[in-house]
């Protein structure tokens, strides 16, 4: 089983697609460089910026409160795998 979590944590988890002139060799590479290393918290910072100008703004207030829940979600859920996965070890 520890090898299969070491493959599980070895998976690209995002894909990228460019779209009309941008370019992977540019445009992709930076998108990965800017994204890879944020934490949730971080994202929500540089993208609640008033820089960062949508079509409509309800959609980006909401897709922002969001991003912060699916956070949440993924840190309660991580520790209940890394707690079942230490008791399943420990009954073994």
């Amino acid at each position: 089983m520890k090898m299969a979590l070491i493959w599980i944590w070895t998976i690209q988890r995002s894909t990228i697609k460019c779209i009309h002139n941008a370019s992977m060799e540019f445009d992709g590479k930076k998108l990965r460089a800017t994204w890879k290393s944020k934490t949730p918290k971080e994202a929500h910072s540089v993208l609640s910026a008033n820089d960062i100008q949508v079509t409509n703004q309800s959609d980006k207030t909401d897709q922002l409160k969001k991003l912060l829940k699916l956070n949440e979600f993924a840190v309660s859920h991580y520790a209940a795998f890394k707690n079942a996965f230490k008791n399943d070890k420990l009954s073994a």
